[in-house]
């Protein structure tokens, strides 16, 4: 079995542990952004990747009964668009 060159594994091992730690702002920060931006009852959140950011993706049924997801980075507090 061909072993991974040592460069090719620290960053597989880097990409993983790039935002192993916690978020810079918190979910409930996270969530006054989403609903500041689109009302309506918050059906679910969760903290994930995206293009390589950490993001909270969460997902809003709005009040015309629309499902809508946001994300909201998690180092800046802004909304991704």
């Amino acid at each position: 079995m061909k072993s991974l060159p040592f460069f090719l594994l620290l960053l597989t091992l880097g990409a993983n542990l790039a935002w192993a730690g916690d978020p810079a702002i918190s979910l409930k920060k996270a969530l006054e952004v989403a609903q500041s931006s689109t009302p309506g009852k918050v059906l679910s959140n969760e903290l994930t990747d995206k293009d390589g950011t950490q993001v909270y993706r969460v997902k809003i049924l709005t009040q015309q009964s629309v499902i809508k997801t946001l994300f909201i980075d998690a180092t800046k507090g802004e909304l991704i668009k």
